[in-house]
């Protein structure tokens, strides 16, 4: 029995030393062609997802620069050695999971999936989250930089601190509720013009605009809307709701440093 554990563990996890120079990772899924998730942390780094045609996983990592000490010690400074960070990646049952180590490195990963994903992407430094022309659920977390969607379809979670956040949608489910929020930075949306949501937003330091037709505002202060170069400016110091083409599940943007803006796709 103890053999035949060890064998599965061996077979289910894999862990890559990446060399400054960098690696390429094939995953195979266990159920080709089938909806799967994966899952990706970093500490420092930045995450770029793109789509293509196979029905596996390739992940891309390179050493996207080293952390320096200026600690001396007898008059000597301190380098860092060592170009090389280990990468553990994880498969089971269409669940795939990347996890970095030797958090001192900055690493930069592209994942080459196939459609019908479901995402949970996160990095803290040193990098941005950006996802090109993939269908799926994605839930999308960064600290210190933006997050970007490029038309993508299907829907959204996404949080930073400190950054843009910019999403572009070809397709949106109407009957899934998204969210984006940043501390410090702009939200800037793409629907589809025949999208339907209820919108709740708000900006503390800043402007709300839309191209779209917001009917029943709703909110408990009050608001102006001014029209301008085919945009409405609404302005309000609480939370601002409405529905977009007679609504759906609630679209919620909230930043506190930065403006708002909610536009029909090109």
């Amino acid at each position: 029995m103890k053999n035949t554990i060890l064998i599965v563990v061996l077979f289910l996890a894999s862990v890559v030393t990446l060399h400054a120079q960098g690696e390429k990772i094939e995953v195979d899924l266990t159920q080709p062609g089938k909806p799967y998730s994966l899952e990706l942390s970093l500490i420092h780094g930045s995450i770029k997802v793109l789509k293509h045609s196979g029905n596996n996983i390739i992940i891309e990592a390179t050493n996207a620069g080293k952390k320096t000490s200026s600690t001396t010690k007898d008059g000597m400074r301190k380098i860092s050695s060592g170009g090389s960070f280990e990468f553990t990646v994880e498969e089971n049952a269409n669940k795939i999971k990347v996890r970095s180590g030797l958090l001192l490195n900055s690493i930069a990963v592209t994942l080459h999936v196939p459609a019908n994903g479901t995402f949970n992407l996160k990095t803290i430094n040193d990098g941005n989250i950006l996802v090109e022309n993939v269908d799926g659920v994605f839930e999308l977390t960064n600290v210190n930089g933006k997050i970007t969607l490029n038309n993508v379809s299907g829907s959204a979670v996404a949080n930073t601190i400190n950054g843009d956040i910019k999403a572009s949608f070809i397709k949106a489910n109407s009957n899934t509720p998204m969210a984006f929020s940043t501390l410090n930075g702009n939200i800037d949306l793409s629907f589809p013009a025949t999208y339907k949501t209820n919108i709740k937003a708000k900006t503390d330091q800043g402007d709300i605009y839309s191209d779209f037709e917001v009917a029943a505002l709703k909110t408990s202060a009050n608001v102006s809307k001014k029209t301008s170069n085919g945009y409405t400016k609404i302005e309000s110091s609480e939370w601002v709701s409405g529905a977009i083409n007679g609504g759906g599940a609630e679209t919620m943007l909230k930043t506190f440093h930065g403006d708002i803006f909610i536009r029909k796709s090109k």
